[in-house]
């Protein structure tokens, strides 16, 4: 028999917590509100590590709290620009 694996229960990150990802994700809503206003604000979700010692892992998520793909690179959040491109790669 396989082990089912249960994906963690994300938390919704609270304003001020990633101050680089905010400002970034807050320009890139702001852009995405004028072309596909239908969607919604993305947001920050975070699960606890997968190794111990390991930070959290942050995504991006759609509006309605769906999320998928690769975490951000907690060292992104570091200089706007490299934020700001984590941002929108982690969006696509």
């Amino acid at each position: 028999m396989r082990a089912s694996y249960d994906r963690p229960e994300p938390r919704l990150v609270p304003p001020g917590e990633y101050p680089l990802y905010d400002e970034a994700l807050s320009q890139l809503n702001r852009d995405l509100g004028r072309t596909v206003p239908e969607h919604g604000a993305l947001r920050l979700l975070a699960t606890p590590p997968c190794d111990e010692g390991e930070p959290e892992c942050v995504y991006v998520a759609l509006a309605n709290g769906e999320w998928h793909g690769n975490p951000l690179y907690l060292d992104s959040a570091e200089n706007l620009a490299v934020a700001l491109a984590a941002i929108a790669d982690a969006t696509q």
